[in-house]
Parts: structure tokens; C-alpha cells; sequence
């Protein structure tokens, strides 16, 4: 048994020793070079993209950097910010670069030459690809123009839109910009005259540091011609019996409960009936607006053609339409747009020998 047990331990003494120096050659190249120094990472970074180019923001709290290294493209590229041992917000700009999203690497130094680990970040170039796919914000409605008033009614937001440029001239003939931020729905302007155009303005992320821009868009708007220093007259009207209405200066008093009516008392006077103004000035026409009775409408006057005249006395014909017995203001787009001082509502057929009218308005589209 002695024996034995001596053999036991000798065994085990052998292998507990070759053991050991297996695993010594393992760890042995290791403590060879001894402890890796690594320098102090930078804290953070923020990324700010912009067009064919992008900001770098690094935050650096460590007073053991001296440089940073900057990798992009597989370490195909690189640039580098001097610290010098400096706490703080750095930022490096980098120019033409080609629009896609990159992976960037941030290797510090300290004064020693030792390097960290990488601090990696990504970030997006922003170019051609994303200004192409913009669209303007839309616009839904707009009022016609009356005295300068213009209402607009945008649609919803648009995506990454911050807002829109709205460019046009006032009535005292100066260009003027407006910023519409993508929030309002509704713009007003009080004093528009002509050329309206806009662009949509877009930031592809919340921190980016270029804008983008669409083309200008003209838009067509419907200008109303003031009316303040026309004259009208009437193959007839009801001096008495429609008091304090009948005339038909009442259709141009821009008060739709106000009307001119056809003479009913003494005389009754049958179709043709027809309302002519002189609009002082020749103006191009292209929009006749017409508002009936709303508690008569169905005893109007259902069929008329628009006629013009050079003189005030020889009216030619221009284009023939129906009123609808509808409440509100009716719209009538001449095809051929005309230009002339003197126009006419001439009215060929209706329920009764009778007719009236309320408002008469001419416009063109700038």
C-alpha cells in the first residue's frame, strides 16, 4: 500500500506540472508584451446632414486626447481634429461627398501614440436623388382676389416639409416674400395684386444644416376688377314697388340682399331683358360672376348671353350660358377671354316677363 501511494502522488505531481506549462506557453506572448495602454475614447457624436456634405459633432470630455481620426468608406478615407488635451465640442465638416448614408470610425490618440478603441456612428449625405423626389405642398383652394384679399387653403403637411415660400406683388407694386410655416392651413393676404408663386421648403432630418428647396410653382389666381366707379343701366327697372331695391346700380353695391328688378308697376315689360356696364377702363374678361335673389332664385332669368361693345351702343355676342337656381355665386368662364370697357348681361328666357339679379362681377385669371 505504501508503494502504492507513493506511485499515486509521483503520477499526479507529474501531470499537475506538464499541465501548468501548457497552459503558461498559452498565455505566455501575452504577458510577454505586457498590459495594451488603449487612450480615451471620444464621449459621443452627433451627425448633421446636409446637401452633398455633413457636419461631425464630436463631444469629448477626456483631457488624455490629443487627436482624432476620422474613417469612412472601409477606411478608404479619413480626416482628423487636433485636441490637444482639450475638453469639449468639436466639429469637422466634410465636403463632396456622395449622397448615401456612411458608417464613420473615431479613433482617438494621446500624446504617448497609444489609440482606442473605435467609436463608431452613422450618418446620411443628402443630394440630387432627395431633391428629385420632392413635390410642393398643395393648394386646395383659393378665394378670387377682391381689393387685394387673397385666402389660400393649403393641404395637409407634407412629409420632412418645414414650410413655403409665397412670392408676389402688392398693390403698391413691390415683390414681396412670405414664409408660411407648415403648421398654418390658411393664409391671408391683404394685399395682393399679381404673380403669385411659391416653392416648399424641406429639412430631410430634424438637425440637418442645409435646406431644400422646390422649384417655384406660378399659380393662377382669379383677380375680381373693382367695381367702386362703374355705371349701370337696365332695359327697365322698378322704381317704386322693390324700394329700397329695383335699380340696377343694386348689382354692383356688393350686397347680394340688395337687387335690381325688372318695372312691374304701370308697365310689364317681356323678354329681352339686360343689365350693361361701363367699366371705365378696358380690362380683360374672362370670369363673369353672377349672384341671383336667394329668396327668388327660382323666378331668374334662365338663359343669357354676355355680349361686349366698343361704344356703349353696338354690343356684340361673346358667349351664351344658364343659370342654375342655385343660392350663392355663380361662375362662367368665358372660353374666349375678351378685353372691353363696356359688357352686357343680355337674358333671352325665364319663368315670367319679369327677372332680377342681385350681384354682376367680371375677373381674369393672372
Amino acid at each position: 500500500m505504501k508503494l502504492s501511494n507513493r506511485v499515486y502522488i509521483l503520477g499526479a505531481f507529474i501531470f499537475f506540472t506538464f499541465s501548468c506549462s501548457k497552459m503558461n506557453d498559452l498565455h505566455q506572448p501575452y504577458l510577454d508584451e505586457g498590459e495594451t495602454i488603449y487612450a480615451a475614447k471620444i464621449d459621443s457624436v452627433a451627425t448633421n446632414a446636409g446637401k452633398g456634405r455633413i457636419q461631425l459633432e464630436a463631444f469629448i470630455r477626456s483631457q488624455r486626447i490629443e487627436t482624432v481620426y476620422i474613417f469612412w468608406n472601409d477606411l478608404a478615407d479619413s480626416t482628423e481634429i487636433q485636441v490637444n488635451n482639450q475638453t469639449g465640442i468639436y466639429h469637422k465638416m466634410l465636403e463632396n461627398m456622395v449622397e448615401k448614408e456612411y458608417i464613420f470610425q473615431f479613433i482617438s490618440t494621446d500624446k504617448y501614440g497609444h489609440q482606442s478603441l473605435p467609436f463608431e456612428v452613422s450618418g446620411k449625405v443628402y443630394g440630387n436623388r432627395f431633391q428629385e423626389a420632392l413635390i410642393n405642398r398643395a393648394i386646395v383652394s383659393m378665394t378670387p382676389v377682391i381689393h387685394g384679399n387673397l385666402t389660400i387653403n393649403w393641404s395637409a403637411a407634407v412629409d420632412q416639409g418645414v414650410g413655403c415660400n409665397l412670392v408676389y406683388m402688392n398693390v403698391d407694386g413691390h415683390k414681396i416674400t412670405k414664409k408660411v410655416p407648415m403648421s398654418e392651413t390658411i393664409t391671408t393676404l391683404n394685399d395682393f395684386a399679381s404673380g403669385l408663386k411659391y416653392q416648399t421648403l424641406f429639412v430631410p432630418e430634424p438637425t440637418a444644416i442645409d435646406t431644400f428647396y422646390t422649384d417655384f410653382k406660378a399659380q393662377k389666381v382669379l383677380i375680381i376688377v373693382d367695381r367702386s366707379d362703374w355705371t349701370a343701366t337696365a332695359d327697365s327697372y322698378e322704381s317704386t314697388g322693390q324700394l329700397p331695391n329695383g335699380a340696377p346700380e343694386k348689382t354692383i353695391d356688393g350686397d347680394a340682399s340688395t337687387y335690381w328688378h325688372t318695372q312691374h308697376i304701370g308697365e310689364m315689360p317681356g323678354y329681352p331683358h339686360w343689365l350693361a356696364y361701363d367699366m371705365k377702363k378696358t380690362v380683360t374678361v374672362s370670369v363673369v360672376e353672377l349672384t341671383s335673389r336667394s329668396d327668388q332664385k327660382q323666378n331668374d332669368f334662365t338663359d343669357f348671353t354676355i355680349q361686349q361693345s366698343i361704344d356703349g351702343s353696338n354690343w356684340i355676342d361673346c358667349e351664351s350660358f344658364k343659370l342654375a337656381d342655385v343660392v350663392g355665386v355663380q361662375t362662367f368662364n368665358l372660353q374666349n377671354p375678351i378685353k372691353t370697357r363696356y359688357i352686357r348681361v343680355y337674358m333671352t328666357a325665364g319663368p315670367n316677363l319679369y327677372t332680377h339679379l342681385a350681384e354682376f362681377s367680371v375677373g381674369f385669371y393672372d
